[in-house]
């Protein structure tokens, strides 16, 4: 989210910051939800494997390597390609 800050005394800057947000809901889970994991954190990839950060569907906080031998191809891919906040579909 970019924002412009006051002008104090006299300057005013354009500055970035990342932000998160939670939506809560009473209730059952809708039935056509996927129920996939969202990713909490930048990813971070490496030569070979990727580490995601996720909150899962149960509402904890789980930390995956995703690596070629481990996974298909598209899942792999997939993990590599996302960002922070995208769902990311594995079960």
């Amino acid at each position: 989210m970019k924002y412009e800050t006051l002008p104090f005394p006299s300057k005013s800057e354009v500055m970035a910051e990342l932000f998160s947000y939670v939506i809560l809901r009473k209730g059952a889970r809708p039935s056509n939800d996927p129920g996939w994991p969202r990713v909490v954190r930048a990813p971070i990839v490496r030569s070979g494997h990727t580490i995601c950060r996720m909150c899962t569907a149960q509402g904890e906080l789980e930390e995956v390597i995703f690596s070629k031998a481990k996974y298909d191809q598209k899942t792999y891919r997939c993990a590599r390609s996302c960002n922070w906040g995208d769902l990311l579909p594995v079960k």
